[in-house]
């Protein structure tokens, strides 16, 4: 009959936009997890010689307070950690309970769940809402509370990938951060190399593109 011809012309129209929908799907899946590996490009994040520490873009973890160049070093070090945050979450659409904003070794976690205060909010500061990354000239417990807010986007993105959360108890917490993102650009190459077919491959990308997963 007419009306089942129809429904059958519906019938295939609908498998054949969900086929398309579950196709686009896995393509954006798989480009999120090509420029989440690729951060290793612009980000290298390397395990030290003694298999614990971490190093970003080749600048250690140093002691924070021990000198004025330590501490730079470590606000460079969070700095590209909280940048390394904001673009993992964006390429994976995650929606971060804290705020990272980079700002090169004078970044901040933004806590939005606190309101601002009318004067704050009439001059757009945001003293009361910003946690700093960097240690001069800053009040250490809010540096410290910075550093959990960061941590736990890092948990979010862990979640996100699919990847374990390592007990990391014994570990320095910014070194722990450092392995975790570490660990999430590892599992987005594996699953990028294990969609294009291995590392073999590699040989249809642009040149470009293969250098950024080097």
């Amino acid at each position: 009959s007419v009306l089942e011809e129809a429904a059958e012309k519906a019938n295939r129209r609908l498998a054949a936009n969900e086929a398309r929908l579950h196709a686009l799907t896995q393509d954006v899946a798989v480009r999120r997890d090509f420029l989440t590996a690729a951060l290793h490009s612009s980000f290298p994040i390397s395990t030290a010689g003694d298999g614990v520490a971490r190093t970003i873009c080749a600048l250690p973890i140093p002691n924070a307070g021990v000198s004025g160049l330590e501490d730079e070093i470590l606000a460079a070090v969070l700095g590209h950690a909280c940048h390394v945050v904001a673009l993992m979450a964006k390429y994976a659409t995650v929606a971060l309970r804290f705020q990272p904003v980079p700002l090169g070794s004078r970044s901040c976690m933004r806590d939005r769940t606190v309101p601002l205060h009318p004067a704050r909010a009439s001059t757009r500061t945001r003293d009361g809402n910003d946690f700093p990354l960097y240690v001069k000239g800053q009040d250490r417990m809010r540096v410290q509370v910075a550093l959990e807010m960061l941590s736990a986007d890092v948990q979010q993105l862990l979640a996100a990938h699919g990847v374990p959360r390592a007990n990391r108890e014994s570990e320095n917490p910014r070194s722990a951060i450092l392995a975790d993102l570490q660990a999430v650009v590892v599992a987005a190459r594996r699953r990028f190399l294990a969609a294009m077919g291995g590392i073999d491959a590699l040989g249809k990308l642009h040149a470009t593109s293969v250098a950024a997963l080097a």
